[in-house]
């Protein structure tokens, strides 16, 4: 399959870039091996089962008492609003978003804000509106 051979092909890859970086090799081989074509995919939620999932977080169980979870579900939405991997959300600062004195309309759409940031896996930047 497609994604067991890029799996294993990144994993070679980490290993010789760790051989280049202790000496023991000039350059990775990997760099002339292709990626196999992997199936666009589309992954989603159902809104019920969402719904669930982020009622349940919102009481936060901590040393056998029931605490607010709110922040949890509301972190979910954010990663999930986002489509982003857990990690470049729970690396955002505060410096890197900005709310607007008026939202701005955006044809289809208000913003109210932006988020910038770059992907942690890529480094490319985004903004998220």
């Amino acid at each position: 399959m497609p994604t067991h051979y890029n799996g294993l092909k990144n994993t070679l890859n980490r290993v010789f870039l760790h051989a280049v970086q202790e000496g023991l090799i000039d350059r990775k081989p990997m760099i002339d091996i292709r990626k196999a074509a992997e199936e666009k995919r589309q992954v989603l939620i159902p809104d019920e089962a969402y719904r669930k999932i982020t009622e349940h977080l919102c009481v936060h169980r901590h040393n056998k008492r029931d605490m607010d979870g709110t922040w949890r579900a509301k972190i979910c939405d954010l990663i999930y609003m986002m489509s982003q991997q857990p990690i470049d959300v729970f690396n955002l600062k505060e410096s890197q978003g900005e709310l607007y004195n008026e939202p701005i309309d955006r044809g289809d759409y208000f913003a109210y804000g932006v988020i910038r940031f770059a992907r942690h896996k890529t480094k490319i930047a985004s903004n998220s509106r």
